[in-house]
């Protein structure tokens, strides 16, 4: 499917639904993926983990379980997103989180390759060991926020906050103004 058939299909009576479904099954921590079975195009991605192009903006997303789905394209954009969020090992590329409140919220091992954090507050979020490689950080509070171990090439942190961050064996090269000096190592 492209990326205009992802997004679309959400807007569609079905989809509308749907997505009502997995957000109350998702917060519960139930089987939100039961509820895309015979949707357009989530038999493309096992066990139909496929939340791609859905739309997430201004959701309150506290305790949200959404541990390796498919979220390329998708909307975080003024949404918030909590230390209960889990979106680990998750594929977010492409998606927007646009001044998103993710402090403390978990985002390890993450595919987030041309993502979106503009102006997002990621204060403490835990985000090591995922690709970042072209996303855009530009004015997000990235204070205490852990990115070791990150494939941060080409991304931008311009105008970013950044005291407290982890860059421990960060992959940094061609990333745009990330601190010379970094964070000294957990120990």
């Amino acid at each position: 499917m492209t990326q205009d058939e992802l997004k679309n299909r959400w807007h569609t009576p079905d989809g509308i639904e749907r997505r009502k479904r997995v957000l109350e099954l998702a917060r519960s921590g139930g089987k939100w993926f039961d509820a895309l079975v015979g949707f357009p195009g989530a038999n493309e991605v096992a066990q139909y983990l496929d939340l791609r192009g859905i739309d997430f903006s201004g959701e309150d997303l506290d305790g949200a379980e959404l541990v390796f789905a498919r979220l390329d394209y998708a909307r975080f954009d003024r949404a918030t997103l909590t230390l209960r969020t889990n979106l680990c090992n998750t594929r977010l590329t492409g998606a927007s989180f646009v001044r998103a409140n993710a402090a403390n919220c978990g985002l390890v091992e993450v595919d987030a390759e041309g993502a979106r954090f503009d102006e997002a507050d990621l204060t403490k979020a835990l985000m090591f060991h995922s690709n970042f490689v072209d996303a855009s950080f530009r004015g997000a509070n990235l204070e205490g926020a852990d990115l070791s171990r990150c494939k941060l090439r080409g991304a931008d942190f311009s105008d970013a906050k950044m005291a407290g961050i982890d860059l421990l064996h960060a992959w940094t090269e061609g990333a745009i103004a990330v601190p010379v000096q970094l964070a000294p190592t957990r120990r």
